[in-house]
């Protein structure tokens, strides 16, 4: 934060603090110390002769004097970046940095080819990760908290999107897990004939019988896809926060009921209890590649999907760092640069993208 006015520290002390909820968390972002920020926010109470902020041993929230005055504070800090986003763009890239809203496993799977790729031509932009729900990333991008969010799409009408992938969701089960009665692919014995003979719970004592069923039985691993109707027979962990997603409407247009015992929006949390034998989830593909837990991921035999894109409020007001960011998305998945991305991008910013990309590389003697 050197060289900038005092007035716009001020600004984003007050603004990080209220955004991370702590003295502590904004002083760490902000590379501060806490007494510093405490001293910048105190000092903007005095000037303008109200209380911002309420402290107590939870730490703190806004007072409604500190809400009323938070939009304009916001927008102050907004456009001093866009400001710096020009001054960055007459440097031609040599600076600046670029906020990204994402979810874990576009964080843990995409992002790092993509940055790997863009900052070995531009080593001196900085990035900052704000990992969040789809919800909370829609509403970053639109009060301009970040300059572009990856997320499920459709997302608000009002934002510009890139459609990116179609993401499967698949089956996780436990690796040895096997279904007694199963029969093929195609599905399940009926619960009828079952009765009597197949408890659904609990499943580690299931994975320890060697019945002469279970020996006839086929393992999941072998069947083409994983039957829905599977769900409703075993403790089931939900990947969800907070609002309904893609796997709860799933399960009531398909008519299921499974016995959900576990809601959490941490996906390796859920792999890790499918290992230990406490239930069956499931989860999109994309965060289980290279996962290091003893699962078997199957698809299942109603195909469930999520859209993921990215997300812009302005593609005519986005920085020229991130204007040329989306042109490295391509290095995602060493795939190539989808279609939907010219549309967003118009070809003059496409060309001057490249252009600087070019002058980059001549200077660098690429």
């Amino acid at each position: 934060m050197d060289g900038k006015d005092n007035s716009i520290q001020k600004y984003m002390a007050f603004l990080t603090t209220v955004d991370t909820g702590s003295f502590t968390k904004a002083a760490e972002k902000l590379h501060y110390s806490q007494s510093g920020i405490s001293r910048m926010i105190g000092d903007l109470e005095t000037e303008w002769h109200v209380v911002l902020l309420s402290r107590d041993r939870n730490g703190v929230s806004l007072t409604s004097d500190g809400a009323l005055l938070l939009p304009y504070a916001r927008s102050v800090v907004n456009d001093y970046r866009k400001l710096q986003m020009q001054v960055d763009e007459l440097s031609g890239l040599k600076s600046g940095m670029i906020r990204i809203g994402t979810f874990s496993s576009v964080a843990t799977h995409w992002l790092p080819k993509i940055i790997k790729a863009f900052q070995a031509d531009y080593p001196a932009i900085d990035y900052e990760l704000l990992m969040g729900d789809y919800e909370e990333i829609e509403q970053w991008v639109m009060e301009g908290r970040v300059d572009c969010g990856f997320t499920k799409l459709p997302a608000d009408p009002s934002l510009e999107t890139i459609f990116l992938a179609q993401d499967p969701y698949l089956a996780v089960v436990p690796g040895n897990f096997v279904l007694p009665n199963a029969q093929s692919s195609d599905g399940l014995s009926s619960p009828d004939d079952n009765e009597g003979k197949h408890e659904a719970y609990p499943l580690e004592k299931k994975l320890k019988v060697k019945s002469a069923n279970d020996r006839k039985s086929k393992s999941l691993a072998k069947q083409a896809v994983f039957p829905v109707e599977a769900l409703e027979q075993e403790p089931f962990l939900l990947l969800e926060h907070g609002k309904r997603e893609e796997v709860t409407e799933f399960l009531e247009k398909n008519k299921l009921h499974p016995k959900i015992h576990f809601t959490t929006w941490d996906d390796y949390a859920i792999m890790s209890m499918v290992e230990m034998g406490l239930g069956i989830s499931v989860l999109p593909k994309l965060i289980l590649q290279r996962v290091p837990y003893r699962i078997k991921m199957l698809p299942l035999s109603t195909s469930l999907t999520r859209n993921i894109g990215l997300i812009l409020k302005s593609s005519k007001d986005a920085s020229i760092a991130t204007k040329t960011f989306l042109l490295y998305l391509k290095f995602r998945d060493d795939g190539a640069i989808t279609d939907s991305l010219t549309g967003i991008l118009k070809e003059n910013d496409i060309e001057d993208c490249k252009a600087v990309a070019l002058d980059h590389r001549f200077n660098k003697g690429i």
